[in-house]
């Protein structure tokens, strides 16, 4: 189990970052301090693996305290974070480096970003002590035997042979006199080849041992680490000088590698120098490690830097530049409602795509596996023979596509392809765009949540606006229906009737707004339910008696606000008729109201069984303020509607979806 100790002396800090690593990774042993001198006591005890520090505290900061962990005979090799509430800067990098800071991490704390940290620099860690662990175990073995009268060449060359590093051992005129199997599988020479690889040298076979310089660093190794063995050796006329150096060589096998050397000087036990032991390792795989770590840090980085998902994007593709090559790549998200793959960033040298259907396309292919792919342009045909995939767009010698995963749902992919070399990416590249395609898909989908959030504020603010218009209109529809009303009143019931029909005129206007209110996107509100509502509650305030039954039968329909607000004074007049008149000196009644969505209109039809409109009164020049209501509003609603008073009454109402004034 992996120790992590967090030295914090901000009590709340220390308990946010232990509840994340305790709920994230259930493998991590969590350790917690609140001073930089507990810190470090609790280091030389505990032996952690990690250390989490703030940089700021009273006692020691954590820039000291790291400088004090790695001066520690036994805490030298712990990894340490600093956590940074500012931002990272030149001098605040350098300064951590001078103090063999190992990385650091900006607050507040990201979860993803922390564990992801963390587990790099476990795995560095990991690789690293694997090689001091051999290399102490080497050095070991050369101390024990010094202590013998001389080390014999069978038994060096048994040890050397076994060591998993290319292990060489030299004599004092820097000639080789061991080469194990690990210097074999590094130049492809065994030592019998490497003696007699080179014309000048097939004479000292078996006599003369060939000089290092020239022979192990020749064609296989290149001119510059050849220079570097030359001039550490040539400043002495022994090899009594440890050292070590690292550096790339792009023409090692198919990408280049990352080789670190080390010498050692061999003596017997008077102290006399034998020689030296040489390794060369090849040390890419922690390069790259480190490579990803930065674009890691770099990509979580860009989301607070970064204006727009486009600027993001592009500097994605800076990132992940440094460890792949990226000359041709996007990205591509997923619209499972309509199946479609749209690319936000596209940079191709051949093909340009904004969006295609996803139909069987290498894409999908990715997103319904949920899974890597690497394929060379003959693997895309043989799946294209087998109907698996359709070919798009112009053919790539080879193809890599990552998914974007977010809690196990996949959202799209990043994919990059070669049109020239079909060796241009490995396997090893799937690993590499894998571990960060994790961190992408979460700072894109906290992108994409940052700018709909903004869109839907910058809408709702556009909408409260024009809702805020629109009450201030209907506030002057209700004061002319008031004056409409006060024209009809000449007794104390009229005015008690015509208070009660003014109440139900607002009512119906209100219960539109409550709905728009508790409607999802504050722009449409459902028609059903509002003409439900509204029928309910005329039918509590005027049927008394309980002897009225309302029937629905209504498409599922949404309309905006400024046609409901008005539809809502038109309904309200013809159901309170129905309920208050339809069924005069009668035990029950019933009322229909059926609502259908057509093309471009909706249609609602409201009827009932009652005893009808009274002969006198002409439905197509009313007289009555209700009917004149409606006639008005229709009006303005654009709509239609017609009557039908054989066995009871009815009425059908046309109104447009959507209406524009400017007509």
């Amino acid at each position: 189990m992996k120790k992590i100790l967090i030295i914090d002396e901000i009590k709340d800090n220390v308990i946010l970052i232990k509840t994340i690593l305790e709920e994230l990774k259930s493998d991590y042993l969590v350790l917690t301090t609140q001073s930089g001198l507990e810190g470090l006591k609790r280091a030389r005890d505990d032996k952690p693996d990690v250390i989490l520090m703030n940089s700021v505290m009273s006692e020691k900061d954590g820039y000291k305290v790291c400088k004090k962990i790695k001066d520690g005979d036994s805490t030298q090799h712990t990894a340490g974070i600093i956590l940074i509430a500012e931002n990272l800067n030149s001098d605040s990098r350098i300064k951590g480096f001078h103090n063999g800071v190992d990385a650091f991490l900006s607050k507040p704390i990201n979860p993803e970003e922390l564990i992801a940290q963390i587990d790099v620099i476990l795995r560095n860690k990991e690789t690293i002590d694997k090689l001091r662990f051999e290399r102490n175990v080497l050095d070991e073995i050369v101390r024990k035997k010094d202590d013998e009268l001389k080390i014999s060449e069978e038994i060096l060359s048994q040890i050397v042979c076994s060591n998993p590093v290319a292990t060489f051992a030299i004599n004092n005129e820097h000639r080789i006199i061991y080469w194990n199997r690990a210097c074999e599988n590094l130049t492809g020479l065994s030592i019998e080849e490497m003696y007699q690889t080179h014309d000048q040298w097939r004479g000292f076979y078996k006599k003369q041992r060939p000089v290092l310089a020239d022979i192990v660093l020749g064609d296989f190794i290149e001119k510059e680490i050849k220079n570097c063995y030359h001039k550490k050796y040539q400043e002495s006329s022994t090899v009594e000088n440890a050292f070590e150096a690292e550096d790339f060589f792009p023409h090692l096998g198919k990408n280049g590698k990352w080789l670190k050397f080390t010498a050692a000087p061999l003596k017997d036990r008077h102290g006399k120098l034998l020689g030296a032991i040489e390794t060369i390792m090849d040390i890419t795989e922690h390069k790259q490690t480190v490579q990803i770590q930065k674009t890691l840090y770099n990509i979580s980085n860009a989301l607070n830097t970064t204006e727009n998902m486009y600027k993001f994007y592009d500097r994605i593709r800076e990132f992940l530049g440094d460890v792949i090559d990226t000359t041709n790549f996007y990205v591509a998200l997923y619209d499972q409602e309509t199946d479609t793959i749209s690319l936000p960033f596209d940079v191709n040298e051949k093909d340009h795509f904004e969006s295609f259907p996803a139909g069987k396309s290498l894409t999908k292919y990715v997103i319904t596996t949920a899974k890597p792919l690497f394929v060379t342009d003959n693997a895309v045909g043989e799946l294209a023979k087998k109907g698996i995939i359709d070919k798009i767009g112009a053919p790539s010698e080879i193809w890599l596509g990552v998914p974007l995963k977010i809690e196990n749902h996949v959202i799209g992919i990043i994919a990059v392809q070669g049109y020239d070399d079909p060796h241009l990416y490995s396997e090893k590249d799937i690993e590499i765009l894998t571990f960060v395609s994790e961190e992408i898909a979460v700072v894109i989908k906290r992108k994409q949540a940052e700018e709909q959030i903004m869109k839907e504020l910058k809408e709702n603010k556009i909408l409260l606006r024009e809702i805020h218009h629109r009450v201030n209109n209907n506030l002057q529809v209700i004061s002319g229906l008031l004056q409409l009303q006060a024209v009809e009143i000449h007794t104390k019931e009229d005015a008690l009737s015509g208070f009660a029909a003014s109440q139900d005129r607002i009512q119906a206007m209100a219960k539109a707004y409550g709905l728009l209110l508790g409607s999802k996107y504050l722009s449409e509100v459902s028609v059903s339910n509002y003409i439900e509502s509204l029928a309910e509650q005329l039918k509590h305030n005027y049927d008394i008696h309980n002897k009225v039954n309302i029937s629905y039968s209504m498409d599922e329909v949404t309309i905006g606000i400024e046609i409901l607000d008005r539809l809502g004074l038109i309904l309200n007049e013809i159901i309170t008729n129905s309920i208050k008149y339809a069924f005069d000196r009668r035990d029950s009644g019933n009322v229909y109201i059926d609502l259908k969505e057509m093309e471009e209109h909706i249609e609602i039809k409201i009827s009932d069984d009652g005893i009808g409109i009274p002969k006198e009164i002409d439905i197509k020049n009313p007289e009555s303020l209700g009917l004149s209501i409606v006639e008005m509003l229709m009006t303005q609603l654009h709509g239609t509607y017609s009557w039908n008073v054989r066995n009871g009454t009815s009425i059908i109402l046309r109104i447009p979806k959507k209406i524009n004034y400017s007509k």
